[in-house]
Parts: structure tokens; C-alpha cells; sequence
């Protein structure tokens, strides 16, 4: 039993570990995908109808609008950024890290927003 823990174990983190980005530019790309899928949510729940005081129906309020307008602009700024850098050949590798990181985690933040949004 040990040894089919200790196997699924080592099968998991050999998985983990072959999905993770090895470059900076695949890690751009993985936050562009990931960058997609939350502007899905913030525009659904942009598309809501207004919030009236009292009603029980799912709506959207301005300020959590301009709060996910706002994460989303920023990443896609620093997601266009990151791309230029990692494609660019004069751009030093340690740069294109840098801009990578810095995308990666405004996308992480945007999609945490919109992972607390209620869209349906």
C-alpha cells in the first residue's frame, strides 16, 4: 500500500512538474490563456443588469466594474509588455523574466477577481 501511495505520489509531481513553464515566453503565453479565460467572467458579468437596492437577482455593481476594468487593462498592458520581451532577441533574458513575473502576477490577481464573481 505504501508503495502505490509513494508511486501516485511521484506520478503527480512528475505531471506537475512537466505542465509548468520552462521558458519565460511559454510562461507569457500560459497567462495569455489564462488572462482569456477571466475576461470571459468580467465581461459576463459586465453584461449583468445594474444592482437596484433590495433586489435578489444577480446584477452588476459599478464599483466591482471599475475595480476588474482596471486589473484587466493593467494585465493586458503587462501581458503585452511581457510578450515584446520574450520575442525580442536585444532584450536580455533576465528582463524577459522580470516582465514575465510581473505579468504573471497582475493575470494571477485579475483572475482572483473574477473568480469571486457571481456571473450565473
Amino acid at each position: 500500500m505504501k508503495n502505490v501511495i509513494l508511486a501516485l505520489t511521484l506520478l503527480l509531481l512528475a505531471s506537475a512538474c512537466s505542465t509548468m513553464p520552462e521558458t519565460p515566453a511559454q510562461g507569457v503565453y500560459t497567462a495569455k490563456t489564462d488572462f482569456a479565460a477571466a475576461l470571459i467572467v468580467a465581461v459576463q458579468y459586465k453584461s449583468l443588469p445594474d444592482c437596484i437596492q433590495g433586489s435578489v437577482r444577480l446584477c452588476k455593481k459599478g464599483s466591482v466594474v471599475k475595480v476588474v476594468l482596471r486589473a484587466a487593462e493593467g494585465s493586458k498592458i503587462l501581458l503585452d509588455n511581457a510578450e515584446e520581451a520574450v520575442r525580442n532577441p536585444d532584450i536580455d533574458s533576465g528582463s524577459a523574466v522580470q516582465a514575465r513575473i510581473a505579468a504573471v502576477q497582475a493575470v494571477k490577481t485579475f483572475v482572483e477577481l473574477t473568480n469571486k464573481l457571481e456571473v450565473r
